[in-house]
């Protein structure tokens, strides 16, 4: 899949763990599917506790 499609379809699930680990978490894999990996606040909250 293109990466201009990724707006309509969404960054593929492969491709945004890619991202993260590329960007060193400055690009988290929640900001990019937050449908698959929940909100970002939520995981943030987890981490808090």
């Amino acid at each position: 899949m293109a990466v201009s499609h990724w707006r309509r379809r969404g960054v593929p699930l492969a491709r945004a763990i890619a991202i993260e680990r590329a960007t060193a978490g400055v690009v988290t894999r929640a900001e990019l599917r937050p449908d698959i990996f929940g909100p970002l606040d939520e995981i943030r909250d987890r981490g808090a506790t």
